[in-house]
């Protein structure tokens, strides 16, 4: 006699869209779990697209799903609490939530203004930076159109 499997066993029709319920209210991933009374590496084998078994398609899409509800759930959250919609509504413990629970990051900006073109720079400093981009120690042997220069600021610059 084989033992029996528990995970099976424990799985139902009605999870789906049990699970999307409570992620359309904000619900995490562990409290869908508790949820349906199962530990997290049970619902993790259920979703897995490997286990059909489980009827794991059905349950992995709405996790999917539920995921992305759960994101727009706590982010009308804080559109309201910003609003002052909400009483007491504390926008540190949010911002926290929502980058622990959905993954967002602070907006990172890139100045990338050039400092400096080789237009503006006298023909010493040119003939140094073609020295050092060429590797010579002297510059008899090149001539410098003015075209040339835009092309060493494309090489010197990056």
């Amino acid at each position: 006699m084989s033992a029996p499997n528990w995970t099976k066993e424990l799985y139902s029709d009605d999870m789906p869209q049990r699970a999307l319920e409570l992620m359309t209210e904000g619900e995490s991933f562990l409290g869908v779990a508790v949820e349906l009374g199962v530990h997290t590496s049970t619902l993790y084998e259920w979703i897995d697209e490997g286990s059909p078994q489980f009827k794991g398609s059905a349950l992995s899409d709405s996790i999917k799903k539920g995921k992305e509800a759960s994101e727009r759930y706590w982010a009308d959250m804080g559109r309201k609490g910003a609003l002052g919609k909400i009483k007491g509504f504390n926008v540190v413990a949010w911002i926290f939530s929502m980058k622990n629970r959905h993954n967002w990051q602070d907006k990172k900006e890139l100045d990338i203004r050039q400092t400096h073109t080789l237009i503006d720079q006298t023909d010493e400093q040119l003939e140094g930076k073609a020295r050092k981009l060429l590797g010579m120690t002297a510059m008899n042997d090149i001539t410098l159109k003015p075209s040339d220069y835009k092309e060493l600021d494309k090489i010197t610059n990056n």
